[in-house]
């Protein structure tokens, strides 16, 4: 039996990617801190203390999911206001008062 023939490496021109710095640690506390958010980590990643930016962060994502919310219902409001109107207009163009006079659209 024939082993598959492996494909060479795609090559591009690109350089190739750096892994992420590790997190700096927390002088004298034996933990990580977050270069994002500045929470402590454990050594294994899990999270020690919350940063107060983190907080922010979290917050922030609260009030913006909320705000997604209220400019969707207003979407809708605003789509069934369109339909109703639509519908409107195709009734004064069938209705026979307004058939044989001039439209100014």
């Amino acid at each position: 039996m024939s082993t598959p023939a492996i494909p060479p490496v795609l090559r591009t021109n690109e350089p190739e990617s750096q892994p992420a710095p590790a997190p700096a640690r927390v002088a004298g506390t034996g933990y990580l801190e977050c270069d994002f958010c500045h929470c402590k980590l454990t050594k294994i990643g899990e999270v020690y203390q919350v940063s107060d930016q983190a907080r922010e962060f979290r917050d922030q994502k609260e009030k913006h999911v909320k705000a997604i919310a209220k400019l969707d219902e207003d979407i809708s409001a605003l789509r069934s206001q369109l339909a109703a109107k639509d519908a409107e207009i195709a009734q004064l163009k069938g209705s026979p008062a307004t058939k044989g006079k001039a439209k100014f659209l």
